[in-house]
């Protein structure tokens, strides 16, 4: 007669799928997502841009400049697929959802998609804090001047219809709210 030992097995964590911000350059996606993965223990914030500019060796313009926009959307795809995992936090650059295969790859990886939508009259005064040589959507690709406001908030509107379509969340950042209360928000959202 045989004897038999029983083990005590632990339960295998709950693999939580990843989360991945989206929005309009400069709805603060990274600073979101920087704060919202430290409140949660063994989760990894992952910046795409900054996974592309380090691959690449190069700065966001940079790319662009040398190599154009066609080029820098293959490498976030790239980056994208590396990058989506189980306990990650993504901030997507504000294009990714433009292209259908990151679309079909968030799907397939069961990925929550969160759009964090800030007004226009909020945003357009985020965007002029910042350098334009520092976002290659501000500047016109051809005169290298900055675009109008008119151009960019067409840019912002189609965007938005993307998102509308595709993001599982919304998160309204209302103006002038404070940063850390706009992360407790998120962080309710996606309990």
């Amino acid at each position: 007669m045989g004897l038999t030992k029983q083990v005590k097995r632990r339960p295998r964590p709950v693999p939580t799928p990843p989360i991945v911000l989206v929005g309009f350059m400069g709805c603060g996606k990274s600073t979101l997502g920087q704060a919202f993965a430290k409140s949660r223990p063994g989760t990894v914030f992952v910046d795409l841009d900054a996974c592309i500019s380090k691959q690449a060796r190069e700065s966001i313009p940079e790319i662009f400049s040398r190599h154009g926009e066609v080029h820098f959307r293959k490498l976030e795809t790239a980056a994208l697929c590396a990058n989506l995992r189980s306990g990650r936090i993504l901030a997507a650059g504000g294009g990714l959802l433009t292209i259908a295969a990151n679309v079909k790859a968030l799907r397939r990886q069961g990925a929550r998609i969160v759009w964090v939508d800030v007004g226009w009259a909020e945003l357009w005064r985020r965007l002029q804090k910042a350098a334009a040589a520092e976002r290659p959507l501000l500047v016109d690709s051809k005169s290298g001047k900055p675009k109008s406001q008119a151009s960019v908030r067409l840019m912002w509107r189609a965007r938005r219809r993307i998102y509308k379509q595709v993001a599982d969340l919304r998160l309204a950042v209302r103006a002038g709210e404070l940063p850390k209360r706009t992360q407790v928000r998120l962080q309710r959202l996606c309990k």
